[in-house]
């Protein structure tokens, strides 16, 4: 109940004795204001009010005016293996506006909290480089905020690639969507003193509320648990804009709320090869300073996370010669792709960060990564043996001297355990190469 509470800014304080026979109900529920349409984004603010504060507590947010939310693109024709940032603009008239990020990341790395499906002339969905985007459940991350004023909007920008492998040139429809949890929480103190003033007058009488929100029993000065319940709320009204074929999808993946929607239509291209030869030498000299992340995305973070992530191999002599520290993202870029000439980069870098990126490795790649993680079992770091090891015992179901269960260990194999297991594992693998199909799931 405690941590209902924290995660809806009504804070109760952490203690070991609550006060006995006493508990506070506040009922949360969600309501949408709709935007002005901003080009072709449709947006709305999801904001929480407690229920029984209600009559003394106004239900009409601080809306600066002119505020505008929209998805944009520099341009609406690629050439097929460009970067494609797409930019999330915000930008406001008068007044401020306060916008939060982040928060949604350790899933796969990219920020969740927005979602980008590709169409193709035939309405069928580009693949997502990580599947299904609601196979794996909220993670949550680190997240934070930043203001928007009058002359100074703000832009975040995410790369496509990391959203839709996209293999073939022609013509495509892109949906954004942006899903928010809220943008106001329920006010402490008005929330609590209603709450109690609910309550029966032998409960209320015992009740004290500081100025700050916080209950206690009047007789022991002990807190007061306040519980918080979630009512069921109306649907984002930006749904009604969701084209009906994606909205089960978008359902399943903004269990918060859809926030913003945008149609946008692009033209990809093979090109000539003097276009291609051009395309990649503007890029090269844009990226040629040494890589770095910033948050929230610049428009040039995100144009290198798009080449990483792309399927094209145009650029891979610059991301051979970019490290991890440089760009964490690359190894599990370059596992994604089908291009031998990627793979041949990872087998060629045994240190763990590859191996951990082997877990979105392409299921043509597996054949040949499983002798490379053979020999990373005498490895001397000890995080490289544990991600070798773990990988061939998930894509083959097969463990030899395995002792400590079906789950993960950082430090295991030991080096002497290694050195127990490669024998066999290469005998193995000598027996079963030849009809080896790997498992599915990672």
């Amino acid at each position: 109940m405690l941590r209902s509470a924290l995660a809806l800014g009504l804070i109760a304080i952490p203690c070991l004795a609550w006060a006995e026979g006493l508990e506070i109900e506040i009922r949360i529920k969600p309501y949408w204001l709709e935007l002005p349409p901003a080009g072709a984004t449709r947006s709305a603010l999801r904001f929480n009010r407690a229920i029984e504060a209600e009559a003394v507590e106004s239900p009409a947010p601080d809306i600066p005016q002119g505020l505008a939310r929209s998805f944009r693109l520099e341009r609406h024709d690629f050439l097929l293996g460009e970067p494609i940032p797409v930019e999330f603009r915000i930008e406001v008239q008068a007044g401020k506006w306060t916008e939060h990020i982040g928060g949604n990341y350790r899933a796969r790395g990219r920020d969740d909290n927005f979602l980008f499906v590709l169409l193709d002339a035939e309405g069928k969905a580009v693949l997502d480089p990580y599947g299904d985007p609601a196979s794996l459940v909220y993670m949550g991350g680190l997240s934070s905020s930043y203001d928007v004023r009058p002359g100074k909007p703000r832009s975040y920008w995410l790369a496509l690639q990391r959203w839709a492998a996209i293999a073939q040139p022609g013509r495509y429809e892109l949906h954004c969507f942006h899903a928010h949890s809220g943008f106001e929480l329920p006010r402490q103190a008005p929330a609590v003193r209603a709450a109690v003033a609910a309550l029966p007058e032998s409960e209320r009488a015992r009740i004290r509320v500081d100025r700050h929100g916080h209950p206690f029993d009047r007789r022991d000065d002990k807190p007061v648990r306040v519980r918080v319940i979630h009512e069921q709320g109306p649907d984002s009204p930006v749904l009604n804009h969701v084209p009906q074929s994606l909205r089960v999808r978008v359902e399943r993946w903004a269990f918060q709320g859809l926030t913003d929607y945008a149609r946008l239509d692009l033209t990809i291209r093979h090109g000539s090869p003097a276009e291609r030869a051009r395309m990649q030498s503007d890029w090269k000299k844009r990226l040629a300073r040494r890589a770095r992340h910033d948050w929230p995305s610049s428009r040039m973070t995100a144009a290198r996370e798009a080449i990483v992530f792309a399927r094209q191999d145009d650029f891979l002599p610059l991301l051979a010669s970019w490290g991890s520290a440089d760009h964490p993202e690359v190894w599990t870029g370059l596992a994604m792709r089908p291009s031998r000439a990627a793979f041949e980069i990872l087998a060629a870098k045994p240190r763990w960060e590859v191996f951990s990126a082997m877990y979105y490795l392409a299921e043509g790649h597996i054949p040949k990564a499983i002798p490379v993680c053979i020999d990373a079992l005498t490895h001397s770091d000890h995080q490289v043996r544990a991600q070798a090891e773990m990988r061939l015992h998930v894509w083959t179901g097969q463990s030899f001297f395995r002792s400590w269960g079906d789950g993960y260990d950082w430090k295991r194999p030991s080096l002497a355990e290694g050195r127990k297991m490669q024998p066999a594992w290469r005998a193995w693998w000598k027996a079963n190469q030849a009809t080896f199909v790997p498992r599915s799931g990672r």
